[in-house]
């Protein structure tokens, strides 16, 4: 029995506008449907594609199918006027599933599913077309075979120490959604005001209250959370050095994602690439630029304040924080080993990197609202990419789950 389907309590944008971004650069895996379909559609005998590869392994150490790419990055059947082949010649349906829905996503809890989009779409992260809402015909089609497929998630620990019922989890989701789409106060607010619930929860063993007391305790840390965030925002308190490592660790993956780094599989851009790490690492000197067209600038010149910004340019930034946390996809679409504080916390760091990258894209120039459209393409990037989401990426934010340091962080780079 699928899962029934709910919306999110924020109305979503959407409308394909055949941009074909989402055929440069990503990773398509294949289900055994797929392959079938591919194998049937017999590429090998089309001059173009004879003695080229079509499916390659995901790696050495995932051998998942995926669709090869070309030496650029554009997925190998994607045509120079930006059409698919295999839609041009054998329709929709016959592509692999994850073309055909992208970039609508469910996010599976215990008894439903929450439909949001994937903002790694520029036309999603815009907010442009009609509102994307399950009462659309083209919609519904889409998410039917994803529904059918969905299966309950697996019920995520609070903390690292602490697992509770579904219900009882559940209240805690709800809270840091509620939390994060306050519109009473600013985004910045609401992601502190969720940090110090998460502090606190991890402070706490409520495992042997019972789900009224439970949920007494949760409007209590809420309540509190309201009252002690002002000291982040009155002191702004330079982070740590050790806090700036890490947290340009995770900056140094989302730049990588951003859709103007131009970096290819030759050893010279891995040669970069690695030099790049170093460099973030050490956090002192020019920042590399990673095939991007952004002005040369300095770590230390992006530690200053950026200073007011129009709401509109905000909102794309804004919108994905808030469906992120309302869907709660920042646990519940993570790969195991993730509990809510920790994928929490990782959502709050994207929204501490994303001002990062609103410095560097705007130095020396006028930050504008399509430069923060590609910066939420980069952060939603992540959630699929293996250095931000693996076991790695979650030792480093257990590095930073000192109570006040994410929020510090976070008010830091809202200057």
């Amino acid at each position: 029995m699928s899962l029934p389907l709910r919306s999110l309590p924020i109305v979503e944008h959407w409308d394909c506008h055949s941009c074909a971004r989402c055929c440069r650069g990503s990773i398509i895996p294949l289900t055994q449907e797929d392959l079938a379909k591919i194998v049937s559609q017999r590429w090998h005998e089309q001059p173009e594609f004879r003695g080229s590869r079509i499916v390659v392994r995901r790696s050495l150490a995932n051998r998942q199918l995926i669709l090869a790419k070309r030496p650029d990055g554009a997925c190998v059947f994607l045509m120079d006027d930006g059409r698919c082949r295999i839609h041009l010649e054998h329709g929709l349906e016959a592509k692999p599933i994850v073309c055909q829905t992208y970039p609508l996503q469910l996010v599976p809890h215990d008894t439903a599913a929450y439909f949001t989009l994937r903002r790694s779409c520029p036309s999603a992260a815009a907010g442009r077309g009609r509102a994307a809402t399950l009462d659309r015909p083209d919609i519904r089609r889409l998410l039917q075979r994803q529904q059918d497929k969905l299966q309950p998630r697996a019920v995520p620990p609070v903390t690292a120490r602490i697992r509770l019922p579904w219900k009882t989890t559940g209240r805690v989701l709800q809270t840091l959604g509620r939390l994060m789409t306050d519109s009473h106060y600013p985004i910045v607010r609401r992601v502190v005001h969720a940090l110090l619930v998460c502090d606190a929860l991890e402070q706490c063993d409520p495992r042997r209250l019972e789900e009224r007391q439970y949920g007494e305790l949760l409007s209590m840390l809420a309540d509190s959370a309201l009252e002690e965030a002002s000291p982040f925002f009155r002191d702004r308190t330079p982070p740590a050095r050790s806090t700036l490592g890490l947290f340009r660790q995770s900056v140094f993956h989302f730049l990588r994602l951003h859709p103007c780094a131009k970096l290819r599989e030759t050893w010279r851009d891995r040669l970069a690439l690695t030099t790049g790490a170093w460099r973030f690492l050490r956090g002192r000197g020019v920042i590399p630029r990673l095939g991007t067209a952004a002005a040369p600038a300095t770590f230390e010149s992006l530690e200053e304040p950026l200073g007011p910004l129009d709401p509109r340019i905000m909102e794309p930034l804004n919108l994905f924080l808030e469906t992120s946390a309302a869907s709660s996809r920042y646990v519940l679409l993570r790969p195991s080993g993730w509990n809510v504080v920790d994928g929490f916390r990782s959502l709050a760091l994207t929204y501490a990197a994303g001002m990062w990258l609103a410095r560097f894209f705007s130095h020396e120039a006028e930050l504008t609202r399509d430069a923060m459209v590609d910066i939420v393409v980069a952060l939603d990037r992540g959630q699929g990419f293996e250095p931000l989401t693996g076991s790695r990426h979650r030792h480093r934010i257990r590095g930073l789950s000192r109570p006040g340091q994410l929020a510090g962080l976070v008010a830091w780079y809202a200057r």
